[in-house]
């Protein structure tokens, strides 16, 4: 089974292209395939602390929200009861014990990260997925240099945080 594929797909919400992200319905197993996690598609609010269902929060509690990163997980409790979770972590198992620590968050038990996205200016940026691919809507010119010089000069990158990927 796909890790996600076109299971679980996410994006921007055009309710609210700022905060909300949508999640299409579909099956991923988790982490360690032990368990599927089957996902109702719902709409989730990243400029709100996790809440458990649709239109609720997806953001950890624990950490306020800034311009960074966001990895999204499906998690699931082991009556197959689910939910979207977002965390700056690439960790399942840290992501694991901050969703635990939620209120109502204490029986999920498996997760697995479907895609990333960042926010940039406040806002999430717009994206398309395609299987496990992910690109910018409008393309980010990082590196506009003419001359580069004789002398080694590191460069950032507008690309998610904590993963090993391909910017093209």
């Amino acid at each position: 089974m796909p890790r996600c594929g076109i299971f679980c797909k996410i994006s921007n919400s055009a309710t609210d292209l700022t905060n909300n992200i949508d999640i299409a319905a579909g099956v991923c197993r988790d982490s360690t395939n032990t368990v599927n996690i089957t996902v109702a598609a719902m709409t989730k609010i990243l400029s709100s602390n996790w809440a458990v269902t649709t239109n609720q929060g997806m953001r950890n509690s624990a950490a306020a929200i800034t311009d960074t990163t966001y990895h999204i997980y499906a998690v699931s409790k082991a009556d197959n009861t689910q939910d979207i979770y977002a965390h700056t972590s690439t960790t399942v198992a840290t992501v694991i014990t901050a969703l635990q620590a939620e209120t109502g968050g204490s029986d999920y038990l498996y997760a697995r990260r479907l895609g990333s996205i960042m926010r940039e200016s406040s806002a999430i940026v717009l994206f398309t997925q395609t299987d496990d691919y992910f690109e910018r809507v409008t393309a980010k010119s990082d590196i506009a240099v003419t001359n580069p010089g004789t002398s080694a000069v590191t460069r950032t990158l507008s690309v998610p945080l904590g993963l090993a990927i391909f910017a093209d």
